[in-house]
């Protein structure tokens, strides 16, 4: 017997058995509690367990999906009969479930501008030339992407309304929605995303610093068949089991071919996509405005309406202080402020005047690429040194008030595959750190730096970008390091400058960190094809790390992968091909006049704004 027919079921028999005389009922609940789902578990059966009465079961879906709204640790109940063993849900209190009293839901409030702070410009507004993670805040205004990821990191469609993939996964076919235009009123269809792989494949792109994501993201792609108006098979020369995640990603977004071949070059200052907002204007290094698209009625089914977005407009200012955007946030000249400091984040967050939502990002963490093929951190005992020398419990607490936690490993353990055996691998240690530089044959110099037998002083280029409190971290790592006899020169330069001098290989270590969904996405940073071309800013060139993101890459074993991948976390560790220093928890502060604001399922660094409206 189905879930909902039983639900029916106890619909009735309570309705035929209601009297005035009051029933006798199990002991209700005092306080509200998480709980984690089990084997023949259904809403109706914990709400009768839980509060006394089957019928209260639409309160756990409310609650639970109030909690989802702020941490995606919770589930989002989409449908009350179907729930997945290990989903964590709420069960509200006696007192919480006699206070909510489901209505008929209130008119929306349309119309508005919101207007958002963020840290940082776009590179660009081309997603086929995009690099940086940032931009998808901008990008998930105006694109749409092939698939989402939605709630409890499952695969949702998007402009593709579903998808098979062959049995030896070199083969995937999308069945397209029939319904989408343009901005520009190009249709979408099977020829359009034909044109969108093989530009991505070609890198025609304009790029504005580094090498383009999409290019590393569709990994084996060779070509687009077109089976059909609206089904394409994509073809790949090996098996790709990353790609359904990967077609969630902001960098595959689809674009109009009729813009790309009108603007040319000049394409990523008129983007056009098929996304809930269109271009107004763009400023930059100031500003972007998007205006709502009349005709959008195909979000994701995750989203709480179809059809046109509420808002009339978004502003998105650029504004690279925290102290800033808080500050704006304040005086209400803006109703988001993105990435809060650490400071601010801990002394608002339960300021009723304030909404804040956050969570731990996937991906890579930030990390030191220490340059492995220049003198002296192409020897693995300076690199290793370096690792004992980090103290990060410390550094969480001292640069971020214990808001960020400690990295381990080139995945943070939001990530699928993390391997948490890269936790026990290092701890602090100097006097360690010590011992291996002085096995390397650095010896202490009369002012406490160590030099080698030629004199040369252990002394590293640190190359730091804009961000302020990564600075702070920087110089309270030079100072530990210090301690150990190895000098650190901190240089900051713009994104742009910060990359060039990384990917050409210049200092001896780069900062970095990533945000992805899937540890297919390790071949950016540490492949040997994206040494000196890309962001592997190591200039890593293992064949033992190349085979095993190779053989990630393929497999089509779920299991197997993720094991691949945790062989591949313990290894990099081994060679100390990075040094971890913390893992980001990403935030968000809002105004309560603003409802509707839903955090990414990819990435907490992102939010969808297309449900968001104006409040009374």
């Amino acid at each position: 017997m189905s879930k909902k027919l039983l639900n029916m079921l106890l619909v009735i028999m309570m309705l035929a058995v209601l009297v005035p005389t009051a029933l006798a009922a199990p002991p209700v609940q005092e306080g509200g509690q998480d709980y984690v789902v089990v084997a023949d578990d259904w809403l109706s059966k914990l709400a009768d367990k839980y509060l006394g009465n089957p019928l209260a079961y639409p309160t756990i879906v409310h609650y639970t999906n109030q909690k989802h709204a702020k941490d995606v640790s919770y589930a989002r109940i989409m449908d009350p009969d179907l729930i997945d063993v290990g989903w964590k849900i709420y069960i509200p209190s006696a007192k919480e479930a006699a206070a909510y009293a489901p209505t008929t839901a209130p008119a929306v409030k349309t119309g508005g501008t919101l207007v958002w702070a963020s840290s940082q410009d776009p590179d660009t507004l081309d997603p086929h030339g995009a690099v940086s993670s940032w931009v998808a805040n901008q990008y998930y205004t105006l694109y749409d992407t092939l698939l989402w990821r939605g709630p409890n990191q499952d695969i949702y469609p998007g402009l593709a309304k579903d998808w098979e993939v062959s049995d030896d996964g070199k083969t995937y076919t999308l069945y397209l929605r029939d319904d989408v235009t343009f901005h520009d009123g190009t249709p979408f269809n099977a020829e359009v995303v034909k044109f969108n792989f093989d530009r991505m494949k070609a890198e025609t792109a304009v790029r504005a610093i580094g090498r383009a994501a999409a290019h590393d993201l569709i990994g084996p792609y060779e070509s687009t068949e077109v089976i059909d108006e609206f089904t394409v098979a994509l073809h790949f020369s090996e098996s790709y089991p990353a790609f359904l995640d990967a077609l969630s990603s902001h960098f595959l977004c689809i674009v109009s071919p009729t813009a790309v071949e009108k603007w040319g070059e000049d394409f990523p200052e008129h983007p056009v996509g098929t996304g809930p907002f269109m271009l107004e204007k763009y400023v930059l290094g100031e500003q972007l405005t998007v205006m709502r698209n009349p005709d959008y009625n195909w979000a994701p089914s995750f989203m709480d309406h179809q059809g046109p977005a509420y808002l009339d407009k978004i502003t998105h200012l650029f504004i690279e202080e925290a102290t800033t955007r808080i500050s704006v946030l304040e005086t209400g000249e803006v109703h988001i402020s993105s990435e809060p400091s650490a400071e601010d984040a801990l002394r608002l967050a339960d300021d009723p005047n304030y909404e804040f939502i956050s969570g731990p990002m996937p991906g890579l963490g930030h990390v030191l690429l220490p340059h492995t093929d220049k003198y002296p951190t192409d020897d693995i005992r300076v690199r290793q040194a370096l690792i004992y020398a980090t103290d990060k419990e410390q550094l969480v607490q001292i640069v971020w008030q214990g808001f960020q936690a400690p990295a381990y490993g080139p995945l943070t353990s939001a990530t699928p595959g993390y391997n948490p055996a890269v936790e026990t691998m290092y701890s602090y240690d100097p006097e360690k750190a010590k011992a291996l530089l002085e096995e390397a044959g650095w010896t202490v110099g009369s002012d406490g730096i160590r030099v080698d037998k030629d004199g040369n002083r252990l002394h590293l280029l640190l190359q730091a970008g804009p961000r302020a409190d990564t600075q702070e971290a920087y110089e309270f790592l030079q100072a530990l390091y210090k301690d150990v006899g190895i000098e650190i020169e901190i240089r900051v330069l713009e994104m742009a400058a910060y990359n060039d001098a990384c990917t050409a290989g210049e200092p001896e270590i780069c900062p970095l960190y990533w945000g992805f969904s899937d540890p297919g996405e390790l071949s950016i940073m540490f492949h040997s094809d994206n040494a000196g071309t890309g962001f592997n800013w190591g200039q890593i060139k293992d064949p033992k790390v190349d085979q095993l993101l190779i053989e990630g890459l393929r497999e089509t074993d779920e299991k197997k992968r993720m094991d691949i991948y945790g062989e591949l976390q313990v290894y990099i560790m081994e060679q100390a091909y990075l040094v971890p220093l913390n893992e980001w928890r990403n935030g968000h502060l809002y105004s309560p006049s603003i409802a509707g604001v839903q955090i990414s399922y990819k990435n907490p660094r992102y939010l969808h704004v297309y449900d968001a409206h104006f409040v009374e």
